[in-house]
Order: structure tokens, then sequence, then C-alpha cells
């Protein structure tokens, strides 16, 4: 085969031949460019010239063949030079700024290289399935690298056999190898495409994605289920490691059919669950049940999950639901009632609530929306448009194209009116009669477009009600559909080509057209007033444009939707925004001839709404806020529930709110609400009142009002002044504003070529210089396609400037006195607004506590500064030493108050867990601090936050990772012109910042790992794709990802409380960075922060500069801040600090702020040359130190050693305990309790632990004690300290954590192991206790154990060590056997191979466990039972006495015990799992069975009362909670919490209660001792 310079040289020979400048080739490395030349021009005969630039030892050089240089500007030279032409060849090893000088060179690169050496395949293949992979490699030749193209090349010519040799070496093209990719049955190009999409689908695997692969796997039945074990051990081994040699493994098939399986196997556990735990929960709050019926939003999410993700089965109940619906709406069979028949499948056989659709509504649109009338303009006597929906029509006069009467037939003309489409095609003769062949016939388009809109017509209500449902289970109605936008767009499209000429013949019929065409399917609303409003109408093709845009796509990519994409389209797929920001009434249908811009002000229903009254937004968005507002006001004011009186202003839906204050009433047992209704619009309130349900849904609601508990009045004011005099007589808690904001419409330039998407609301903004305020807002301006000629048309009919379009912009100096000052007056407590631009409300003497997006509502919420609830934030701060100045505190949350996760009325104020409103306050806190501190830090910054529902749901992506950060910092160098965008994570927690910081060996670099990290890099990485040079409009989820952002930094760009000035400079920056498609003119730098802000701590912040290794390319900058830096460089010097207890030792001794690392060391000298691992998962303030042990052996089951002493101790010094004593005792002083002795005689020093003895004064209870002693712990500046009592003593022991933990090593401990006499002797070590005692146990007294612990808390190494003692001292199978079971296959794969394993391998199905432990139970069990009954004994022990064939005990182990029985579907399954484990820890313990229970989740339901009984052994390490402390320990005991991790446990057997640090088995060391029994050598 040719080499690469060999390839190289054929390519440029033919190339050369056809160029008319030159050729630069880019990006080749790996050959030597002058051999190249020098061959070019012997082969040619031509003197040739070349530039190599970046290629090392090119010099300048002039051959009689040839000229070479190293610089690219002679090629610039040569290429003015006419006899140089075609004989000029530019090598270009990596991009210069030089190349846009060399333009019309030609320009080569690695892909033309794979296609050629493919197409030389090509051309010496005559095999036709061959030629047909290779023809198929060559169409998707851009997916490759001409590395990994050429080796593959090599690998299959260099075959005797090429045919056999492609499939077995597909692999080296990092795809899966298909033995058939050359069979006739098969598409080679077909096949890979899907191979490919199989390699991205396992890249894109996340966590919970591989479980579910895993679960499912263990649920598959059949001959296979091991082949696709392997396949999928392989899969995970891909996935860890990315080794491409590991796919050799893997073929197309297995891993396609190990797919399929999963899909199958979720689908049916889907169904499953829907049948037999149907908790779904709608978005309402109300709880699904079997029987409850589906309401249309969970209808809605189901629809859409089964559209977007579902499987055939699930489409096929949709087609049914479709069917059913179909005759609700048939006129001939319609009933009256709002609900169909039952449906199976995903619908479970739930009845099926359909919404109540607003008749009126429906014959209105019924009336104005068929085949004579394509909207129209109606005159009604109501000024409202709700009203005038269902009011009496004054008169209607369609809008029918067809027809000569109607407002769209042109007028005026020879043969008198004629119709608009006759009118349209009259220029089709024109054009003819001129022969211009480049004009587009408008005829045959009109005549289709009419066609298949009569054809949308017979589905106009199940469009207008269930687009979704409609358009994704109807394939007839989606083509249609598509067609017909497809059809507009042609329209649209010709006319704007073709008007040109069209001005020529006629300017005024030109523009005539496009006024009429543009009126079509809008219905306008005439009121008493001369007031215009307009309603889109459902055949609109704006309307439809957004289903239009998902649904010619989705059945197609249905299949390659990544799971992310998938998960949000399911989502937005009910509500995807409208896009027109306005319509025109034009002078066609107005009185006086003008044209009348009307925004777009709402939506009824499902059909957007438009008024020329540009501050009333008739949409609901926001209105779900009230009752949530109100159950956080009961949560901080409790003494209301007796009453609580709320206003509205202008609240757009009189009915939902009724319905969220019944609502609220009812679940935070609120006696009484008065309710004042203002309207300031003449909105007639008792009209809305009445559309009550009285005798339905709404009967409650209703006997409410009729008892009082809802008093409600209604009240007409002529302004919010007059409201603000009605609220000095009558103040109310919460006063709800909506849509007081004032707006116009102002013109300002087209943005060209923005990318319009149907996922998301596009804005646009802009800059005031004048004003000095920023606008953002809704836009649809588009270049191309549909929108864009419809805008086209729009400047042709002359409605709009050519560059000058209309939009609403938010009048920033409107008077909102009367609004802003009622918390000041005290006419409320709590102000709420609800608007679309919430920047001109600036109350007077308040706080922002909340701000929440709705859809195209903001709602914020504002309370008095001098309110209990600035007193909340200072005693929050106190708790953490901190006493800033309330001005400085409330300036901070004047700025930031809104940026941290909906703010302050988010916290819980009851009914939830202490920790939780611990840890939502702290998470607050620093949020706040963190955004404070960012902007001070660095001059003019910016802090947007990152944590709104939309930002939850868009701005993340789970191939970088499922999470976000909290916030974004953005700041600007201007020399540079580099935009620096980092995401920002706040971790407020104390004893960790989720978070490991590790020196690398060979860089030298600091790197950073773990959940935190992850969290930034996860944005990072999503950051750099929207930021990236790639036209990321092309797919839409990017873009969407990309509005969204930009919504939330701009947004917070125009908040009032910034300086216009700055405002200016970021709008600027903003626009360079948001341009259209790729960031243009700016560079984009983005790196990470992660702040860990240890409120508790006085003193140790930190900054490390980091990377993650993990991900390529991410810079994270490592801060911490403890009270002395927020002090500092947030609250000011102003700020007290508490003062801490002073250490009267020598400071100069090791102490805690030394560091924070984990050094790994064998002395207190640390090896410079060795790694310095900073570990934030330990607890916070922990140093472990490895060190020699000091034990003496014994061979008692309890091994005893001398304690260790502060004289003795390595890490912990006589100063050290003499502090902790003082801190003891005058920590108990501040809180009241009485001491009677504590000194440092008697205390200890464990490996984990500092044990201090303590006895309470007389009458003291113990109750006092543990009340305060997260607090007293505090003081002490140690986490996690724990109190035991002493068993038959009134002495106390305190554990204080130590700061540097000694390591115990399991190698140290085996020998103290007792001898083993008979097998059914278990003897294995727990631990050390802190009086330096080994806890060794035997299993078989005990005979059960329940071991508990979090992740990271060392239950994997503790089962280690366990495992590895009972195998040392039962080496022969003979002797033991185990049964290893766990939900993941990886847990005990160390363990693999050994001959002692019951079922012969190790267990990760929940029904293949069953099984073997239904076979220990019920047939080995039964065998030993009728053993020990013929030897006449009661047990194993006595039965090994008196035998020669002695009875080998039986250990079960099973890990991740709730993961386990997760996997299994029915309750039946369960139930078979269950019913042998409670068999085994029953009976087990005579007949030598024991059970080992382990898990992550420790929760009531992990096992029946009557097995749990049984586990006498009780393992807790550190838990994360409370509740899971006492599933493990006990009902009583609570302390496992407050562990630390890595082996620090409680041990309760019986009476006993120990406190150890768990034995530290290497994997090595581990694999040694397994390999060996293995090996048989023990």
């Amino acid at each position: 085969m040719i080499d690469k310079q060999e390839l190289v040289v054929q390519l440029l020979s033919e190339r050369l031949s056809e160029t008319k400048v030159g050729i630069i080739f880019k990006g080749i490395d790996g050959i030597s460019p002058e051999a190249i030349i020098q061959r070019l021009s012997e082969d040619s005969g031509e003197h040739l010239y070349m530039a190599a630039v970046g290629y090392d030892c090119i010099s300048e050089k002039e051959t009689e063949d040839y000229t070479i240089t190293p610089y690219v500007e002679k090629a610039v030279l040569w290429r003015s030079i006419p006899e140089y032409a075609g004989s000029i060849v530019v090598f270009i090893k990596n991009d210069t700024d030089k190349l846009h000088s060399l333009a019309e060179f030609e320009t080569l690169s690695s892909r033309n290289l794979t296609r050629f050496l493919i197409g030389l395949q090509i051309k010496n293949e005559s095999n036709t399935p061959t030629l047909n992979f290779w023809k198929a490699l060559q169409q998707t030749a851009d997916y490759y690298a001409f590395d990994v193209v050429y080796e593959f090349v090599q690998a299959v010519t260099s075959s005797e056999k090429i045919a056999d040799a492609i499939p077995v070496n597909m692999w080296r093209l990092n795809l899966l190898c298909d033995k058939d990719i050359l069979g006739t049955k098969s598409k080679p190009d077909e096949r890979m495409n899907k191979n490919r999409e199989l390699i991205f689908a396992i890249g894109q695997l996340s966590e919970d994605s591989r479980k579910k692969l895993s679960r499912s796997l263990a649920r598959t039945k059949g001959k296979d289920r091991e082949r696709l074990q392997k396949a999928y051990t392989t899969l995970q081994n891909l996935y860890k490691y990315g080794k491409r040699e590991t796919l050799k493994q893997l073929d197309f098939e297995t891993v396609q059919e190990l797919f399929s399986a999963s899909k199958a196997n979720e689908n049916k556990k889907k169904k499953t669950e829907q049948t037999e735990n149907p908790d779904n929960h709608e978005e309402n709050g109300n709880e699904s049940t079997e029987s409850s019926p589906i309401r249309p939003k969970e209808l809605g999410n189901l629809i859409s999950d089964a559209i977007v993700t579902g499987a055939e089965e699930d489409l096929e109940n949709v087609k049914e639901l479709l069917g059913e619906i179909k005759k609700h709406f048939d006129s001939e069979t319609e009933e009256n009632d709002d609900s169909i028949p039952t449906i199976g499948g995903i619908f479970n056989d739930r009845s099926i609530v359909i919404e109540n659709h607003q008749s009126d509504l429906r014959k209105l649109v019924g009336r104005v929306c068929n085949s004579t009338s394509w909207g129209g303009i109606l005159e009604t006597e109501e000024t409202v448009l709700k009203d005038a929906i269902s009011a009496d029509i004054k008169s209607f006069q369609g809008f029918n194209p067809e027809e000569g009467a109607s407002p769209v037939s042109f007028k005026g003309g020879i043969d008198g009116d004629i119709t608009l489409f006759k009118f349209i095609t009259q220029f089709d003769e024109k054009f003819d009669s001129k022969v211009i062949e480049t004009a587009e016939h408008f005829a045959p388009i009109i005549q289709r477009l009419v066609e298949l809109r009569n054809k949308l017509l017979k589905s106009l209500d199940l469009i207008m009600y269930y687009p979704v449902l409609t358009f994704g289970a109807d394939e007839d109605i989606r083509k249609d559909m598509l067609e017909y936008i497809d059809t507009w767009a042609k329209l649209y499209s010709a006319f704007c080509k073709n008007e040109p000429v069209m001005r020529e013949i006629s300017a005024g019929s030109t523009s005539f057209i496009a006024r009429a065409l543009l009126l079509l399917d809008v219905l306008y609303v005439k009121t008493a007033k001369k007031e215009y409003k307009g309603v889109l109408l459902p055949l609109n093709p704006i309307y439809l444009w957004r289903y239009y845009e998902i649904f010619k796509s989705l059945p197609a990519q249905k299949a390659s939707l990544d799971e992310d994409d998938a998960k949000v389209l399911t989502k937005v797929l009910t509500q995807l925004p409208q896009i027109l920001s306005f319509v025109i009434a034009n002078s066609l249908i107005t009185d006086n001839g003008e044209d009348k811009v009307l925004p777009c002000s709402g939506s009824i229903e499902m059909l957007p709404t438009f008024e020329n009254k540009t501050n009333r937004y008739s949409g609901s968005d926001g209105t779900e806020a009230l009752g949530e507002i109100l159950s956080r006001w009961v949560g901080f004011a409790p003494y209301t529930r007796n009453e609580v009186r709320i206003c509205s202003v202008d609240a757009p839906d009189l009915i939902e709110n009724l319905r969220a204050i019944k609502k609220f009433m009812d679940s935070n047992s609120c006696q009484r609400v008065v309710y004042d209704v203002y309207l300031t619009r003449g909105q007639n309130g008792n009209t809305e009142l009445s559309k009550l349900d009285y005798s339905g849904k709404d009967y409650e609601i209703g006997e409410f009002i009729k008892k009082d508990r809802i008093s409600i009045s209604i009240k007409n004011a002529e302004s919010v002044l007059e409201v603000k005099n009605g609220l000095a007589k009558k103040p109310v808690h919460i006063a709800f504003y909506f849509d007081q904001s004032s707006y116009a419409i102002e013109f300002g330039p087209n943005t060209k070529n923005l990318y319009i998407n149907p996922l998301v609301i596009t804005y646009d903004y802009s800059f005031d210089e004048m004003k000095h305020r920023g606008s953002i807002y809704p836009s649809s301006e588009m270049d191309s396609g549909l929108i864009g000629d419809y805008h086209k048309m729009l400047r042709s009919a002359d409605l709009i400037n050519n560059n000058m379009n209309p939009r609403t912009t938010y009048n920033g100096s409107a008077d909102m006195t009367a609004v802003v000052s009622t918390i000041e007056d005290g006419q409320t407590q709590w102000l709420v607004v609800a608007d679309r631009n919430t920047n001109n409300y600036d109350p007077k003497g308040a706080i922002p506590i909340g701000e929440m997006q709705y859809e195209k509502r903001m709602v914020n919420v504002w309370a008095s500064s001098d309110s209990r609830i600035i007193t909340q934030y200072l005693t929050m701060l106190r708790a953490y030493n901190l006493y800033p100045e309330k001005d400085t505190l409330i300036d901070i949350l004047k700025k930031f108050g809104h940026i941290s996760s909906n703010g302050l009325i988010s916290i819980p104020k009851f009914g939830a867990d202490a920790q939780a409103i611990d840890n939502k306050k702290k998470g607050l806190l620093g949020t706040l601090f963190a955004a404070s501190w960012y902007t001070k830090h660095y001059d003019r910054s910016l802090v947007a936050s990152l944590d709104d529902d939309k930002a939850r749901l868009w701005l993340h992506d789970s191939r970088f990772g499922n999470e976000r950060a909290d916030l974004v910092g953005l700041r600007y160098d201007r020399e540079s012109n580099t935009l620096f965008i980092q995401p920002i994570e706040v971790k407020t927690r104390d004893e960790s910042p989720d978070a490991t910081i590790a020196k690398d060996e060979e860089s030298g670099r600091m790197h950073i790992t773990g959940h935190a990290p992850g969290q930034i890099a996860a944005v990072v990485g999503m950051l750099k794709e929207i930021f990236s040079g790639s036209d990321s409009t092309a797919d839409m989820f990017i873009s969407a990802r990309r509005e969204v952002l930009k919504y939330q930094i701009v947004s917070e760009c125009f908040r009032s409380i910034h300086d216009c000035d700055w405002q200016k400079e970021w709008c600027d920056v903003l626009k360079k960075a948001f341009g259209n498609g790729q960031s243009e003119n700016i560079n984009i730098n983005v790196s990470g922060v992660l702040m860990y802000i240890k409120l508790s701590e006085a003193t140790g912040g930190k900054v490390i500069q980091c990377i993650n290794p993990e991900v390529e390319d991410c810079p994270i900058e490592f801060r911490q801040f403890t009270a002395k830096e927020i002090q500092e460089e947030v609250l000011g010097e102003g700020t007290v600090i508490k003062e801490m207890w002073e250490p009267d030792f020598d400071e100069t001794t090791e102490s805690a702020d030394d560091s924070d690392a984990i050094v790994d060391i064998d002395s207190e000298e640390v090896d410079e040359h060795k790694p310095v691992v900073y570990d934030f998962t330990q607890t916070a303030t922990s140093t472990m130190m490895v060190a020699e042990p000091k034990t003496e052996y014994g061979v008692k089951k309890e091994t005893k050693e001398a304690a260790e002493t502060p004289e003795n101790a390595p890490g912990v010094s006589p100063e050290e305990i003499e502090q902790l004593v003082r801190d003891f005792k005058r920590s108990c002083g501040d809180y009241h309790i009485n001491l009677r002795e504590c000194d440092t005689k008697n205390t200890v020093i464990g490996p984990s632990v500092i044990r201090l003895k303590f006895k309470l004064g007389r009458g003291q209870a113990l109750a006092g004690l543990s009340n305060h002693l997260e607090d007293i712990g505090r003081e002490m500046k140690r986490s996690g300290v724990i109190i035991q009592p002493v068993l038959n003593s009134d002495e106390l022991l305190l554990d204080v954590p130590r700061l540097q933990r000694e390591q115990v090593l399991f190698k140290d401990v085996i020998a103290k192991l007792p001898e083993v006499t008979s097998p059914e002797q278990l003897y294995f070590p727990l631990g050390r206790t802190p009086n330096g005692k080994d806890l060794i146990e035997n299993l078989a007294e005990m005979p059960h154990m329940l071991v508990g612990g979090s992740t990271g808390s060392g239950k994997s190494v503790f089962l280690f060590t366990l495992l590895a003692s009972l195998l040392m001292t039962h080496p022969k199978k003979e002797d033991l056997q185990l049964i290893l079971s766990s939900s993941k296959l990886e847990d005990f794969v160390h363990f693999e191979n050994l001959p002692h394993l019951y079922a012969g391998k190790i267990i990760s199905d929940a029904t293949e466990a069953t099984d073997v432990i239904k076979d220990v139970i019920f047939k080995e069990s039964e065998r030993r039972g009728k053993l020990l009954v013929d030897a006449r004994v009661a047990n194993i022990v006595e039965y090994n006495k008196k035998v020669e064939e002695k009875l080998a005990p039986i250990v079960v182990v099973i890990d991740e015990f709730a993961d386990l029985a997760d996997q299994l579907e029915s309750t039946k399954e369960k139930n078979a799992f269950y019913k042998p484990v409670r068999r085994i820890a029953q009976a087990g313990r005579s007949r030598g069975i024991h059970l080992i229970i382990c898990t992550q989740r420790p929760e009531a339901k992990l096992v029946d009362s009557t097995t749990k009984s049984q586990l006498n052994g009780r393992v807790a390490l550190r838990v994360n909670d409370s509740m899971s402390s006492r599933m493990i320990l006990g009902d009583s005991e609570s302390d496992a919490q407050y562990l630390q991790k890595h082996g620090d446990m409680i041990f309760k057997f019986g009476d006993t209660k120990e406190r150890a640090q768990g034995y530290l088995i290497e994997i090595p060391e581990l694999d040694e001792i397994v390999q060996n029994v293995i090996d048989k050598k023990y």
C-alpha cells in the first residue's frame, strides 16, 4: 500500500492540473513538503513554487525545478505574478491569519486526502458488495480522521481476503465490527449510519442510563443472556477507559440487541409501574392513583412523552386517544361531558378528562375560519377582547380571497371587483406576455393552497386544541400541515421573487396584494371605542410554523434524539412559544385608512391575541404564583392563618386566582381570606365571577364564598392611584399587581440573520443612549424562509420601513410611585408584581425576597427593609459569627436578593427537615456572597443567575454532565477584546465542597475532580459549544440554549439597579458575543470558579488554580472563603466578627489551620517530591497520616492495646487536648450546662477521635447537652462530635474528631484473629476503638448483620476486609461457601473465580439472586436440617463436633440491597425475593447460613420488621441523616450522621455499642489474597 507521502503527491498531481491559481494544503503532518515539491516538479516538468508554513527544517531555497520558502507572505506575492498561476502549492501545518489573502486558492485538507484514499480503493475493486462498502465509506468520509481510515485501509488491503477483513477491522474506524456489512440484504450506508448512532449512544450513556441498562439486562431472559452480559461488561470498559481496541470484542448485532432489550424492558417496566405504582403527580400537585382521572396537564405530558420517546405500542395508544377525541368534536356524535372512554397502555385504563373548552370561542373560530372565511373583521359593543368573544356580534365581514365582495378583494378595476386570488393570478398572464422566464407563477401555488386548507379545515378543532396529538399521531394530517406551510412559504417566496417585476407592472397593485395576503387567517375585532384587536387563527401559517419546524424532522430524528434533547422536547412540546410579536390592522380594514400596529398581548386558550393597549397582557402567566406566595406568607407569619388579607390589581384570570386561594386554604389550614379585587381597565369582574362552575369543580369555592371564608369584593378604579387610596383605608398583607409598567411601540432597525427558534422565545435587545435604558423584546425577524419572507412582505406592503421594525419596548421613565410606595406607606407588607418587565419597580424602603419567571411574566416579591425579613437575614449571619451593618446587608440584598434560587421566600419555614432548611439558608447566603464578591473583585463585571426554571430545564447537557452551576460571571478585557465567561459553583456545606485537589506529578499542575468540578465542567462544556465557531443554529437545541443563556445575561444587564454607562458597555459586548450564528469580533474565554464558603470557620481562606483533568481544557479556580474573607471582601472592614476562643498554647505547633490536606507520608516530614492531595470529600478539617501501628499481637477475641496518650499519639499535642477541654467547658457554660468533672487526665487518643471523659452536674439532664451538641462542636471548631454514655456508670464519653487521622491497616490485625478449629467459626476484624482495642467478632454468634453507609463512608472496604478475613481463615471451598450479590456487576469483581462461590459466579441480577437464595433456603437448608435431625443435634456446631465430613457455613452477602430489589418489576417478584431472605434470617443460624445485608439507602421499607429483628449485628458508617442512622442502629440511635468518612463506624451487638475505625485494605493486597486462595497457597 502506498504511504501518506505518496498519496499527497498523487492528489496534488491530479489537482494541480486543474487549479487556476494555486493550492493550499492544510493540517497535514508526518510529511516532507520539500520531497513532495521535488517529486511533483520532476513528474510535471514544470518549475513549482511552495510555501511550507509551520514545518521543521524548511528554509529559503531555489533550484532549477522548484522554489521553497517557510513564509506565507511569499505565496501572497507569487499569486500576483500571472506566470506562476497553477504552479503554487502552500502547505499550512496550523492556521495562520494571512490565509485570507489567498482566498482564490483551492483548499485541500486531510478530508480530501481521506476521500482520495477511498477513491483509490473504489477504482481497484471489482467485487460488488465490497465496492458498495467503499462507496458508503466515501459518502461518510468526513466522519473519520485520515489516520484512522489509512490504518483501516492498510489492514484490509494487506489481507488475502478483503471481504473477510472489512467486518473484523471496522473497530479501527471506531465502529462496531459488523459481519453483515457486506450482506446482500443490507445497504452498507444504512448499516454504517446505525453503527455510528450506536457508538454515539454508548458515548452519551449517563450514570442513570448505565444503571437502567444494567437493570434491563438483569431482567433479560433466555439463552443469550450470558452473551449480552459479557457485551455489557465490555461496553462498561469501553465507556470507562475509551480504548478503541475494546471495540474488537463487540459486534454490531449484539450491541443493537443489548440496547433493544434495554428499551423493551424499560417500556415494560414503565407500564408495570403505571399499573402497580400509579403514584404519578400532576404539576398541580394532585396525586394520580389507579382510579383517579387523567387531567389535561398529565394528559399533555403523556401525549408528548409517547410522541417523542414512546415505542410503537405507545403511539397506538395515542392514536386510539385521537380517534376518541375526534368523536368528541364530531358535531353529529358530540356529547356534552368532558370525559371519553378509557384506554389501556400508557393511559392505564384510567378515565380521561379533556379540557372544558370555551364553546363561545370554538363557535366563533368555526364562524370566522372556514372555506369561505379566511379570518375577517368583527365589530362588537364590548371593550375587552375576552368579553367580545362571548358577546353578540354587531357585524362581521369575512376575508374570502375567492369572493369579489370581500374586504380583501381588489376594487376599482375595469372589470369591477376582482377576488384576491384571481387578481394575483392575473400577474401570471403578464409574466407570460412579457416572456419573463425567471418569474414564478402564482396559480398552481394558490390552487394547492386552497386544496390543503380545505383538508385541514376538517380537523380545525383538533388543530386548535390538540395540535401535538393531532400532528404526532395522525400521519395524514401531519403531511397535509407540512405541505400547507410549505405552500404558504412558496407563495410568500414567489411574491418576494416576483416583486420587482410586479412593481414595474403596477406598484399599487403589488402593495395591495401584500396587504391583503397578510390579513388572511387573522380575526380583527373592532370595539365600541374604535380600538382594534387581533386573534391569530389556527390555520394562520405563522401560528402553525412552530409545529411545522418540530414535526418536519421529529419522526425521522426520533430514534437519534439524545436523552437530554428528548426530555426537553417532551417538556416544551405542549407549550411551544408563539413567535409573532405584532400584527398590523392595515388600511384595507381600518376606518380612517391608517395602519394600526397591534403588539402581542397574550393568548386566549391556544390562540395568540394582539391589542394596541401596550401595557395589557392577557396571558395567565404568573397567576400560578399566587398560591405559592400565600403559603410562604403564612410560613413567615403563622399568626395570620385565621385571616389573610390580600388584593389583586388587574389580575388577568380571576377564576384561577380563586382556585389558587381555595387550594392554599386547604393545604395550610387557613380559616379565612379577605380578597379585594381592583380593576383599572374597565374589566367586568362580575362577568368573570359568573364563569365559576358552581355546580361542578368550583362547588367548594362557591361554598367558601357563601360562608364568608373567602370574602371577595370587586372594585373598579380609574387608576392605580385610586387603588392606593383604597389600600390606605384597608391595608392588606400582600398586594398582587399585574402589568402596571408602561410600554410603547417603537421602531428600530432590523436584526439581520436572526435565527428564530420554535422551542423558546427569541429575544433581541438594544440600548437607548438618550433615555439611558436598555430594552429586551421578543423578535421574529429572519432573513429567509417563511418568517423571513413574511417580514419582507410587510415591507412590500409599506407597513413597515425597509430598515425599521415595530417592537414593544418598556418605558423605564413612567411614574410608578402609586405602586412602589405601598410598602413604605404601610399599605401592604409584601408587594408582589407580575409583569413582562419589572425593572421599573423599585419599591422604597424594601428588599427583594423572591423572583420567579413564568413564561412571559416575571414575578417579583418585596418586603419592608424594617420587617422581620431583614431580621431573619441578620439572624442567619449571626449564627455564623458575622454581624454586618444593616445598611450593608440591605444594599447587598437590593443588588443580589433576586439572584439566588428564587430568594429568601424559597426557604421553607415549616413542615421541612431542619437540616434541609439550614442547607437552604447557607446556600442562599453563599450565593449572595459569591455574587457580591465577584462584582467587587472584578471591576465592572456582570453576574447572572443560572438557577431559574428555564435555566434548569435548558442549561444542562448530559454529554458534559447533568448538572448546572449556580451563577455565571462575565468580565471583559478591552485590550485583548476578550470576554471571560465563568460558571460559578457555590458550595456552603461545612464538611465538604465535593471536590478533591491533587498535584499532578507529570505536569506539576493542580487537578480538581469530584461532583462540584463536574457541575462546573458541565456548564463549561455547554458554553463552549454555545459560543463555538460552528454555526450552532443548525441544531435547534443548541440554539435554544443560546437564547436562554442570552436572556438570563441580558435581562440581568438591563436591571435598573445597574449604572447606565455600565449597561451600555455591556450591551455592546453582549451584541458581539451573541452575534448571530457564531460569536464574531470578540474572543471568548470560558473557565470555571468553585467557591467554597465555610461560614463556620473564622480564618483559612485560600486560592488554588486548577484544571479538571476529566474534561479537555477546563481550568477551574478554587476559592475558599471563611468569615475573614467574607468580612473583608464582601461585607466590608466595618463588619464585626464574633471573637473566637484564642488558643493559649504555642501557635507554631501543628494545628488544623496548617492545611486541609491529606498528606500520604510515613512520618511527619513531607516528601516534597510526592504529590500533595487536597481531598475535600473528607470531613472539612480532617487530616490523615499513615503511621506505623503500635500494636502487640494477641489471640483473644478482643485484643487490647495501650491507649495512646497525648505524649505518644502522632499528630496530637497535649496543648491541643487542653484546649479542647477548655473549649468544651466554656461552651457548656455558655449554654448553661453544668459539668462536674472534665479534665485531660483520662483523655484517650484513638485513630480517628480524641475521647474526653466527663460527668454532668447533679440534676443536669443529658438531653440538654445533646440538644446543643452541634453548637458546642462548632464553638470547639470540630464538626461531628458525639456523646456516648458508659454502661452502668454516670461517666460520659465525648468523641471529638481528630484533625490528623491515623490509618488502621488490615495487614496489622489479620495475625490477631483467633485460630479456627472448625469451619463454623467465622472470625473477622471490625475496627480499632479509641481505646486501642481491636474489635474481632465471630459472625456465627451474631449470626446476621446489617451494614449501612453513604457513598465514601467506607462500606465497600469494610466488606472487603470481612471477606478477606473469612477467605484467609477458610481457604478451602469445603470449609466455606459464599453467595455474593449486588445490583452492580463491578462491586465484587475482585472475588470472581473463587471456588467458594455457591453459584459459581457473582450475582448482579435480582431474579437470579432470588433463585439462588431459594435454592439455599428450600433445598440446602432442608438438607442440612435433615442431617441435624439424623445426627440428633441442635445446630451446626454440635454437628461438626460429631462427624468427620463437616458442614461448611454459607455466608450470603447482599450489597446495595435496595437497588437489587428495585430491579424487580412486580409485587409478586419482590415477594419472591424477600421471602427466602426472611427465612434465612429466621432459620439460618442453627444450620450455618448467615446473612449480611448492606445498603447505601437505609430506609424503613428496606426489610420487614421480622427480618430486621434477626439482624443482630449492626455496623453504621457515615450516613446522610438521623433517620438513616436510626434505621441501622435502632429507633433511639441517631449518631451515625456525625461520623467521619472512610471507615469511621459505630458497631452495635446486643448491649454492646462501640465506636471504631475500620481497617484499610489496599486493592492489590486484596487481589493477592484472593489469588492465593485460588492458587491454594494458604
